[in-house]
């Protein structure tokens, strides 16, 4: 008997060839950062030239083992960006050989076999990931290397499998927390094939036993040294804050992704699925299908959705202007971006329709409790059942985290029916995913080409002798060199985006209000064809025209400052004034959750003004502050984090600069001090300075 590299020796090629041939038109070289990558580009740089492990503020994952795996290829090859992005590469060709080898053992023939892992790889988000450092890829192919090796488990009984899946279950664990996934649907799976004995509970449990002790071993072990970051994702933040509204939209955004993405499968498998179907059973599918599509509506106006896919391209452009939907060129718009929803809505409303004949024909199974249903189809039923559980409670939902899924449904698809070859079929999947293909390597090669134009840019700043702290040169850039503190954005208008220190200079796709260029950078674009340019601009100077200060004292208690007069206003309730908590003088302002607003006030505005204030707060630890809006609420922003270590009585300083955008169209800004919490916060000497 032949193995299985002689057996598919020359597909497992040709799937190399392949994904080698788009890494040469895609191009990775290129030294910088990408997305979240910076982070972990740093841990990586530690361990790798220091030999030592240290993490940043911004790890909000597990990552370890990614981290050892960044060290172990830097040690060999020397610490690089290009080097750390190769090694994605690497692992982003194991994840597809992975869904090759596992379609192969479940008896589907080679080229339908290549056409589920080519789906896999030519997925934008899987694709573009790969040429990064971010976690999601060494994540997922560790994930499938878990999944593989406990299906095996399960299929052959075999303990070597067993301990293999465990392995790679820790792994995938040590990189992301939802590594668990892996050895939970396992365990579910095991039990359920032993007819839910409580006997097998233990055994069938045990790998995700082990993993957790792992995980939780590890993160203790780094917390006693001081390395666990402070915005580690713990288990009881992973269902923190989900909204209702949020909840309504999100399974039809999932729903939608695989419709866009999943089209070359469905169109293949979908003909074998209903052949197996009643005529009654057909209609029964298209009902499931029409009430599951209404999901799909309230998620229509919201795609693409960010991280990964913005509108017409990929990667996110985490720039002042565009971070905020300006310069966000060339972008679709009207029918065309209609038309890419229609093309992802019909693909969803298909695969609503290709999973509904999958359980109808297995209906009767499922009566029975699932027994006598395929362990395959058990397993990845589990997994897809908790991971979806996951995405629509976990709070935060970028489409990127949608990636895990897209793998499990292939499998699923792939193995719940033997179609037979057809060759019209095969070429409209071959098209369709050549279209995907192309989509993802062109939005790839733009998003490294752009990336390469700002960090042209930043070199030609820093050989004048321009310190990254005066510059804002978008989200990586400020965080590589940590160039400010470890902030939360504030809304559209405040000083720039994160670790911003000052912006004097910013990198931009275009103009900006209160500023004019002094460099630009062009680069090829793919998609569509032709050149683009990055912009360096430098705020104008401006001058000082006006300041509020408000002492919070019984006399002159607010005062307005204007160029040629002055003006004395009261705030309505001196009630409100408290002598018990003062910052400076005899009195602060109180504000408590019976009386959560103060100081109301309204300044004259112009377009591109801009504006400083500071204010001082008791407590320290509180979401209380400075809310800035126009009359119509389309502009606001709401400032309560400090910016200074809490004084010996307490008090912490909370200060911040915005500017009012071009489009800005009243003629005043309002303001008030806003306490949204249900304690008590005190507030004094406050200023605001207007600069035009």
């Amino acid at each position: 008997m032949k193995s299985w590299f002689e057996a598919d020796g020359r597909f497992y090629l040709l799937l190399s060839m392949l994904w080698i041939g788009l890494a040469f038109l895609v191009d990775p070289r290129g030294e910088f950062p990408l997305n979240d990558d910076w982070s972990y580009h740093q841990a990586v740089r530690f361990l790798a030239e220091e030999n030592r492990l240290q993490f940043n503020e911004w790890q909000a994952m597990s990552l370890v083992a990614q981290v050892f795996w960044g060290g172990f290829v830097c040690k060999i090859f020397g610490f690089s960006f290009t080097v750390l992005r190769c090694s994605s590469i690497f692992l982003g060709l194991v994840g597809g050989m992975v869904i090759f080898r596992w379609l192969r053992k479940l008896n589907q023939g080679p080229w339908l076999a290549l056409l589920a892992s080519g789906t896999l790889l030519a997925n934008p988000f899987y694709f573009s990931l790969s040429y990064s450092f971010m976690t999601d890829v060494p994540f997922l192919v560790t994930l499938l290397l878990a999944f593989y090796c406990f299906w095996c488990a399960l299929h052959d009984r075999d303990l070597s499998w067993l301990i293999w899946g465990t392995l790679w279950a820790v792994l995938a664990t040590l990189i992301r927390q939802l590594g668990l996934l892996a050895p939970l649907a396992f365990g579910l799976a095991a039990w359920q094939r032993d007819h839910w004995a409580i006997k097998r509970f233990l055994p069938s449990f045990l790998p995700f036993v082990l993993s957790t002790i792992a995980l939780y071993g590890t993160l203790g072990l780094m917390q006693s040294l001081g390395l666990l970051s402070g915005d580690y994702m713990g288990a009881n933040q992973l269902f923190a804050g989900m909204s209702l509204p949020e909840l309504m939209i999100r399974p039809g955004m999932i729903i939608f992704y695989g419709g866009f993405f999943l089209w070359p499968l469905v169109v293949y498998y979908l003909p074998a699925y209903w052949r197996q179907l009643t005529y009654r059973q057909l209609w029964l599918a298209l009902g499931i299908t029409l009430f599951i599509g209404l999901t799909l509506l309230p998620a229509w106006s919201r795609m693409p959705w960010g991280n990964i896919w913005y509108n017409w391209g990929i990667g996110p452009k985490l720039f002042l202007d565009t971070a905020w939907g300006y310069n966000l060129d060339p972008r679709l718009e009207g029918d065309v971006l209609n038309g890419v929803r229609a093309f992802g809505f019909v693909g969803a409303l298909l695969l609503i329709l290709l999973l509904a004949s999958w359980g109808i024909g297995r209906w009767k199974i499922f009566k029975k409790g699932g027994q006598g249903l395929s362990l395959n189809v058990s397993y990845l039923g589990w997994a897809i059942l908790i991971y979806s559980g996951f995405l629509l409670a976990h709070p935060l939902f970028f489409d990127r985290y949608t990636l895990p899924l897209f793998p499990l449904i292939i499998l699923l698809i792939c193995d719940g029916v033997s179609s037979s070859k057809n060759r019209l079929r095969g070429w409209w999947s071959i098209g369709l995913l050549t279209l995907i293909i192309l989509f993802s390597a062109t939005g790839t090669f733009d998003y490294l080409s752009w990336n390469r134009a700002r960090w042209r840019l930043a070199d030609a700043l820093e050989k004048q002798n321009i310190s990254p702290h005066q510059v804002d040169g978008g989200f990586e850039y400020n965080g590589w060199y940590l160039t400010g503190p470890d902030g939360r954005p504030p809304r559209f208008g405040q000083k720039s985006w994160w670790f911003v220190d000052d912006d004097e200079y910013v990198i931009s796709f275009g103009p900006w209000c209160g500023y004019r260029p002094v460099l630009s950078e062009a680069y090829p674009r793919l998609w569509p064809p032709g050149q683009d340019s990055l912009w360096v601009l430098r705020r104008h100077i401006q001058a000082p025209l006006d300041e509020i200060i408000c002492t919070m004292e019984m006399a002159d208690t607010f005062q307005r400052n204007q160029i040629n007069r002055q003006n004395i206003l009261q705030i309505d309730d001196l009630t409100r004034l408290d002598s018990a908590r003062t910052h400076a003088g005899q009195h602060a302002l109180l504000l408590s959750a019976k009386h959560p607003f103060g100081m109301d006030f309204s300044q004259a505005a112009q377009p591109c003004d801009r504006y400083r204030w500071s204010i001082w707060r008791y407590p320290a630890e509180i979401q209380a502050g400075l809310v800035l809006a126009s009359p119509d609420q389309n502009f606001y922003t709401f400032g309560y984090r400090n910016t200074t270590l809490p004084d010996s009585t307490g008090w912490v300083k909370l200060s911040g600069e915005m500017q009012l955008p071009s489009s800005f169209s009243a003629d005043s800004l309002n303001g008030y001090l806003w306490n949204n919490s249900q304690d008590s916060v005190w507030f004094d000497d406050f200023r605001l300075e207007r600069l035009r």
